[in-house]
């Protein structure tokens, strides 16, 4: 069994994330918990894991939202420093 610890934030987008990769993708049970990390830590066993670095969610208060009139409705642009800016 592998077990999957994440950090507190985004909870529900971290573990639709890893259902997508584990589940569906790869067909792999998992156990999944939130706690005080920065990184994704996966446990294989009891001597082997692997951290992976969060380079998404933890730049998250980084995004900027902005509102503009499209149409006749609401859209939102997202802009993160991952992505290119035109």
């Amino acid at each position: 069994m592998i077990n999957i610890i994440i950090p507190s934030n985004n909870i529900e987008e971290r573990k639709y994330l890893l259902d997508v990769v584990f589940k569906q993708f790869l067909g792999i049970h998992y156990n999944v918990e939130n706690s005080n990390v920065d990184e994704y830590q996966i446990f294989i066993g009891k001597d082997k894991s692997i951290i992976i670095k969060d380079s998404f969610f933890s730049n998250i208060r980084k995004f900027r939202i902005f509102e503009c009139q499209c149409y006749s409705s609401k859209s939102y642009l997202f802009f993160h420093p991952l992505f290119m800016e035109t």
